[in-house]
């Protein structure tokens, strides 16, 4: 049997939440934020995945031999970050500066501009592009 090394990155966003890992469609267990864990996985090629709810990653094919320990890290949405900072962009900087960005066509429609362009990213994220917003990725560097 061959060992799996499991590491997810300790990040903000979905701190409080779980990811479940699953190896060939059976869900084998969950990590939390910032933790490393080992599983024992069958020799041989193994299709892997993590999901968090609704969202989770591309199958990540693995492919192991006797006594052998892959090592794998997962991370959330790169640029979950620069989404959250444009939302609260667009939603504090238009209260608190209302009268000033009225009076400014070219203020007015870049706001309108950046909030179409988050709002599509969260849409896609919802929708199509949900099973892109876990990275899971091998590390190149293996333990025997």
């Amino acid at each position: 049997m061959a060992k799996l090394i499991i590491t997810r990155k300790s990040e903000f966003i979905n701190s409080f939440k779980d990811y479940n890992i699953y190896l060939n469609g059976d869900e084998i267990g969950s990590i939390s934020s910032g933790e490393t864990k080992e599983f024992i996985i069958p020799e041989g090629t193994n299709i892997l995945k993590a999901k968090n709810d609704w969202y989770g990653s591309k199958e990540l094919e693995i492919n192991t031999s006797n006594e052998e320990a892959k090592l794998v890290s997962i991370s959330g949405l790169r640029p979950a970050k620069i989404m959250i900072f444009f939302i609260s962009f667009i939603i504090v900087i238009p209260i608190l500066f209302r009268e000033f960005i009225r009076n400014h066509d070219f203020l007015k429609y870049t706001f309108i501009v950046l909030s179409i362009i988050v709002l599509f990213a969260i849409i896609y994220y919802l929708t199509i592009g949900r099973n892109n917003y876990l990275e899971i990725k091998e590390n190149p560097t293996q333990t025997e």
